[in-house]
């Protein structure tokens, strides 16, 4: 069942998280084995409550589920718990992830909004808690691919994992259609094609930007290698020319946006 497969992923990575003396729970909010016991002052309960999910309007085989993380906190503090739910939150909210049970795989797309205290100390059993929340919404499917993961380099050695804005790959041909002696209608020819590649990036510090930045203020002639993942076994690796860099900036979001647009070589 996802949802149980799911919580087991969320032990998994969240383990990686929890400082040393301390222990993580992660139950279902209606399951067994919820109950805090009292003397467990260095355990962190995570209750999962799924809410009512939806399929989404272009697949009917993507469901989205709403989510809610419920983390009852270490004695006396709720730094730590909330600490395990922010490196979540920043390593995991808008990432594309792979669960495995038996041999049904679904891709799962994690968005979380950040976690927040909101309540006030609670006396459970001898010690006292703090209830830490986290909302978010999960995208799952059996089948499909749900999104991609775009990594860039200028070498080909060294590649950087990027969130593209609206990337959009297109195959563009030269097509001729030459009128046969005795045929009724032209034949399909090609004299020529090309592969297309075009995308938004957010402007950082990166080498790579800057490089970008650089050329839509003085031109240039450079190369970029794209590795597109879909899936750890579909993963596409290519070779492309920048032929056209613009800088825009957006005057109410202050966000700077570079719009690239790539030619396979």
């Amino acid at each position: 069942m996802f949802k149980q497969k799911y919580i087991e992923y969320l032990k998994d990575v969240m383990s990686d998280f929890v400082p040393d003396g301390y222990t993580l729970k992660i139950v279902e909010e209606v399951g067994f084995g919820a109950n805090i016991k009292p003397n467990e002052k260095f355990t962190i309960y995570v209750y999962v409550k799924f809410g009512v999910g939806n399929k989404q309007t272009n697949a009917n085989n993507i469901i989205n589920q709403p989510i809610t993380l419920s983390a009852k906190s270490e004695a006396g503090d709720f730094r730590v718990a909330s600490e395990i739910l922010e490196k979540f939150f920043l390593t995991y909210s808008k990432t594309i992830n792979t669960i495995i049970d038996g041999d049904k795989t679904y891709t799962v797309w994690n968005d979380y909004n950040t976690p927040n205290v909101i309540s006030s100390i609670e006396n459970i059993g001898i010690v006292q808690r703090v209830t830490v929340m986290m909302f978010g919404r999960i995208s799952y499917s059996l089948n499909l691919l749900i999104g991609a993961k775009y990594s860039l380099s200028l070498d080909n050695v060294s590649f950087t994992q990027y969130t593209l804005i609206q990337p959009q790959r297109i195959y563009n041909t030269q097509a001729t259609t030459p009128q046969k002696i005795n045929s009724n209608y032209g034949g399909v020819e090609l004299d020529g094609s090309n592969i297309v590649f075009s995308f938004s990036l957010m402007l950082d510090s990166s080498a790579i930007c800057l490089k970008l930045l650089d050329m839509s203020f003085n031109g240039g002639s450079e190369i970029l290698y794209v590795k597109t993942e879909y899936s750890p076994t579909i993963i596409y690796n290519g070779t492309y020319r920048v032929t056209q860099v613009s800088n825009i900036h957006d005057n109410q979001t202050y966000d700077n946006l570079l719009n690239i647009t790539l030619m396979k070589v």
